[in-house]
């Protein structure tokens, strides 16, 4: 089926996002670019991400080799952008550095005892709260809605009543 077929649609008035391949944007992504905009401004900096159907790019800067961790993230929207061109090919260390950014950072991993004691002592909490529960094997089920697996965080909790899911988790922030 042709778009320009239909009725009312021009030929000229197809979105991009049918004319450009999303494989051409994500040759972008980890990539060290200098992106130009249409007030003749140059950006530099890693593409951590890109949409192709608004045509934005995410850009990612370290600000110093001491602190890693300071990195600035510049949206660029679509209309604006006038050429993309690769200045570097990213390695993986780039890409590995930029993925963990934005991920929660993993605690230091928790003995077995240390979680059956936050699982004896999340499951006495929601009781203490008149929260019906019940157990099996290490999976806190809360009435029928809402399950809490290891290591018993509120990040660890499943559900799809998001007024259950989101008091649930409260309690377990506010567990002593």
């Amino acid at each position: 089926m042709k778009l320009d077929d239909e009725e009312g649609c021009e030929p000229d008035s197809v979105h991009p996002i049918f004319t450009k391949d999303p494989g051409d944007w994500l040759a972008f992504v980890n990539n060290q670019v200098e992106v130009t905009t249409e007030d003749g401004q140059k950006h530099s900096g890693y593409v951590y991400t890109v949409d192709p159907v608004s045509e934005s790019i995410v850009l990612l800067n370290k600000f110093s080799a001491e602190n890693p961790t300071n990195v600035s993230v510049k949206l660029l929207m679509g209309p604006s952008i006038k050429n993309v061109e690769i200045v570097a090919q990213g390695s993986s260390l780039d890409s590995q550095f930029f993925e963990k950014l934005f991920r929660p950072a993993r605690g230091d991993t928790l003995t077995e005892k240390e979680i059956q004691s936050k699982f004896v002592r999340l499951q006495s909490w929601l009781e203490q709260n008149r929260i019906p529960v019940s157990v099996t094997r290490d999976v806190i089920t809360v009435a029928d809605a809402l399950t809490i697996h290891p290591p018993y965080t509120p990040e660890s909790c499943l559900g799809t009543n998001e007024i259950i899911l989101a008091r649930i988790q409260e309690l377990i922030k506010n567990m002593p």
